[in-house]
């Protein structure tokens, strides 16, 4: 993906995302804020045969507000990276995912310093594949239901560890290209990531 195209898509991430918490600040709570470094994997499924899977390392922004002690609202943006391998599907291949926005209800359960929580909501992310040598070139973009579930530890009153598994994407899309006939595939986003937090009291 080109730099310019890029900043512009993180811009409109980040509006996304910080636009739908805005809006979350008239009701009484708390705020919180921080980052993660996140694994993803990447499976795509070529409706013209073979499977491929794509394995990318991002930093992660992360913040929400807390409604009450077991409701929150929280938001992502998932930095860019990219991951060059030989595919059986596509030969010398580069993939690139992100950046990615979402948006999701955090229904969360506190047993003492240990709070367990499930993430569902809506997430947009862009991804491409280009061929190493100039062949080919597709891009696309990945919008749906996410969802995910973490634990998360309280070292201090404002300090939080967390770690989680989030999906994405999970759905058929199509990777359109300048001149080459459109990839038709299911793909699955899966992501790992832990990290820390601030809470705003």
């Amino acid at each position: 993906m080109k730099k310019g195209a890029v900043v512009k898509n993180v811009g409109r991430s980040l509006l996304f995302v910080f636009s739908m918490i805005g809006a979350a600040s008239a009701a009484a709570g708390n705020w919180y804020a921080g980052g993660d470094i996140v694994s993803t994997a990447s499976e795509l499924r070529f409706a013209s045969g073979g499977t491929t899977e794509f394995k990318t390392t991002h930093l992660r922004a992360k913040g929400g507000f807390e409604f009450t002690e077991w409701l929150a609202v929280e938001g992502h943006v998932v930095s860019p990276a990219d991951d060059d391998q030989t595919t059986l599907a596509l030969g010398r291949t580069e993939y690139e995912l992100g950046p990615i926005a979402a948006i999701f209800a955090k229904p969360h359960l506190q047993l003492g310093p240990l709070d367990f929580y499930a993430l569902l909501g809506y997430s947009r992310a862009y991804a491409t594949l280009d061929c190493v040598s100039g062949c080919f070139d597709y891009d696309t973009t990945l919008e749906g239901i996410a969802y995910g579930a973490g634990l998360q530890f309280s070292a201090t009153d404002r300090i939080r560890i967390s770690a989680d598994y989030m999906v994405y994407y999970d759905d058929d899309t199509t990777y359109d290209g300048w001149w080459e006939s459109a990839l038709e595939v299911d793909q699955k986003n899966m992501a790992m990531g832990i990290g820390l937090s601030f809470a705003f009291k």
